[in-house]
């Protein structure tokens, strides 16, 4: 186990720890087995990587912003998310962002 660890930080993954709702896990689990990946943490990773390398999709859920930005923003320390007008971005709930953005 110390060697996954290990790997996935060199490989710049990071761990996190969620809530999923009943329907989400219930949709986790029948892509696990369509899909045949070994965990529902590999059925999240590979949803929200189709989202990033799917044009569409990505679009769908993330707007123009999607595409300003590289993969790896998140990854600088010392950035201080942007809104679209240059302001500093508030801290928002999750669900009314992706509301937004439909």
């Amino acid at each position: 186990m110390r060697l996954k660890k290990q790997r996935e930080d060199q490989a710049g993954y990071r761990r996190s720890t969620i809530a999923l709702s009943p329907v989400a896990v219930a949709i986790a689990e029948r892509l696990q087995q369509r899909l045949q990946l070994p965990s529902r943490e590999a059925v999240i990773n590979a949803v929200l990587e189709r989202i990033d390398s799917d044009r569409y999709v990505k679009y769908e859920f993330l707007g123009s912003e999607g595409f300003r930005s590289p993969p790896t923003a998140h990854l600088q320390k010392d950035r201080v998310p942007q809104s679209g007008d240059g302001e500093p971005a508030s801290e928002e709930d999750p669900a009314k962002a992706l509301e937004s953005h439909r």
